[in-house]
This record gives structure tokens, sequence and C-alpha cells, in this order.
């Protein structure tokens, strides 16, 4: 699916060495391709292709000339952050805060790539930000110099909109956590609500961060054959930047955690008071209930209705059903 305002659905581009970058047809990338791009002097490649594009994962499958394995890895729908070394490059699968407003729900976004030393290629499957904001980079005459350099650039905007969403994650945190010893109980509900959205979307970025960290840190360690030793301590400090966000996002959850168990005590509380109110009343007019039931009963019909002891027989058989009830409610509550 065609998702222009963001990123075009097929991008491919020659970089020169004094950072211009010369927009390719399709055809003649795919040629520069099969060469794995042209000598080092001379610049490098970069394809970006469309995951919802049948014919970017045709391409992919059966004529970039990859190895299944890595065509499989480029074209999954579901992934997580990973480095490998496949066929002349490497594989890296990076995630990214996720601006598609069609999956609201998940709150990051996958960027596969297949980096060599003259080539890079780039999958996506829902808007990737920071590939579009590179882009913008790239066509304003400042390219990344090689592959390598285009993935440290490409980490570094991944990694300060990732920063970016998690300050805001904390900042909603901190004003439910405000609310939920201050607010009303009766705005705790539609509170909890907010709150639960937090936690999911605390939790999904939680589960990426760890691999993301140890994907970064693999492929800073594999050479300048991929990524140049100018860009490796980059690379490496942002492993240690995605290991932390990794922790701050662990010490979120725990707060979200909290938030939740406070906002809970506090609704069961209200609740509590409300059932003891309850209690009160019904202790209160029980007795009158009882007085005017029992005083109103019909005797009518009953056997012995015209004897003297009548009534009196009918309160003790009262008492003989409440005796009884109290008796197995006794019973039925022993530990």
């Amino acid at each position: 699916m065609k998702d222009a305002a963001v990123e075009p659905m097929v991008r491919a581009l020659w970089v020169k060495p004094d950072g211009a970058a010369v927009p390719l047809e399709w055809r003649d990338a795919v040629a520069a391709f099969a060469k794995r791009g042209a000598p080092a002097q001379e610049g490098w490649l970069w394809i970006h292709l469309d995951r919802a594009d049948d014919n970017a994962c045709a391409w992919l499958n059966e004529g970039a000339g990859l190895s299944a394995e890595l065509a499989e890895a480029l074209t999954l729908d579901d992934t997580r952050p990973r480095a490998a070394r496949l066929d002349d490059g490497a594989l890296l699968i990076l995630r990214g805060k996720n601006r598609d407003s069609r999956s609201p729900r998940e709150p990051m976004a996958s960027l596969r790539m297949f980096v060599t030393r003259r080539a890079v290629i780039s999958v996506r499957l829902r808007p990737f930000s920071p590939t579009a904001a590179l882009a913008n980079t790239i066509d304003a005459g400042r390219a990344p110099a090689s592959p390598g350099a285009f993935v440290g650039r490409l980490v570094e905007i991944a990694m300060a909109e990732i920063e970016a969403t998690l300050d805001g994650l904390d900042a909603r945190l901190e004003a439910l956590e405000m609310l939920a010893f201050a607010a009303p109980t009766g705005h705790l509900r539609s509170r909890r609500n907010e709150l639960n959205r937090v936690r999911r979307q605390v939790l999904a970025m939680k589960r990426f961060m760890r691999p993301q960290a140890e994907a970064l840190r693999e492929f800073a360690g594999y050479g300048d054959d991929i990524a140049p030793p100018d860009e490796a301590p980059g690379l490496r400090e942002a492993a240690h930047q995605a290991a932390r966000i990794g922790d701050d996002l662990e010490a979120l959850r725990e707060s979200a955690a909290l938030v939740n168990e406070e906002m809970q005590a506090r609704i069961a509380d209200r609740l509590n008071k409300t059932m003891v109110t309850l209690a009160a009343v019904s202790t209160v007019f029980l007795p009158l209930t009882f007085t005017t039931g029992l005083l109103g009963v019909n005797l009518a019909g009953i056997p012995f209705a015209q004897s003297v002891w009548a009534f009196a027989g009918f309160v003790c058989l009262l008492s003989l059903i409440a005796a009884g009830a109290a008796l197995a409610v006794r019973r039925l509550n022993r530990p």
C-alpha cells in the first residue's frame, strides 16, 4: 500500500562521494544492486521498499539474488530486532516509533535492512519516520558517506524519537500518579483506562528495546567491511542508549503497577464505604420491615387460624426457620 505522504513506496538513490544523491529508475537500481553498487570511491546505493508491495517482495525472494534465509528475514510480517551476518553483508532489523494512524495500538514499527559496503536495502511494513527524515537530509545534499554511516544516522534518529516517546510516557504517568492520590474517586475509573493504555505502550516498547540493544552491539562489531571504524562508537553508544531505555521502561512499568494498585485501593475503599452505608440503612429498616410484615400477616386459610394461639405459633415457626438459616450459614463459613 502506497503511503507517499510519509515515504515513497519504492525509493532508489545513488549517493555520490560528495554527498549528492541521484534518484534511480527501478531497472537501473536493480542492475546496480546486482553489481553490489560500484567501486567504493564512486558512492553507494540505497533501495527502500514497502513490504506491502507484491512486486517488491517478489524481487526480494526471486530477483535480488539473496539467500532464502535473508529474503525471508526481510519480508516477515512480525519481527524482533536482531543482527546477523548473511550473504556478503549484514542483516539488521530495528524498531522505531510507529506514526501510522492505521495501527495505533502498535507503538513501534519495524525496519529491515540488508547492508553491504556499497549498498543498503531497507524494507518497511509501516511508515518508518527515521527513513523519511534521513531521506530529506539526503535530498538536501547531506547524504552519509557510506552504508555504515547511513545506518548510524538512521539509528540516531530512531533512538531520539524513542527517547521523546519515553519522556511523554513519563509525563503522562506522573500526571496519573498525582491524580491517583488527589482526584475524586469517581474520576478514577476513566483515568484507569488511560493508565492501561500507558501500560500497554510501555510493555510493547519494553519487548523490543532489549533485543535492539543486543542487535546494535552485534552490528557495531562486524568490522569496517560493514560499519566504518568511525561509526562503531556511535553504534555502541546507541546500543547503550537502547539498554538504558529498556531499564527506564522497566521502571515505568513498575511505577504504573503501583499507580494502578493505588487507584484500585481507592476505588475499593470507596466501594467498602458505600457497602457500609447500605448495611447501616438496611440495619435501621430491617426491624421496621419485620414488624410491619409480621403485624400485617394474613392467617386466613392456615390450619388452626381461628385458634387463640395461631399467631404465637406462626411466630415460633418463623423463629425456627431463622435459627436453622443462621446455623446453616455458620457451618458454611467455617474454615
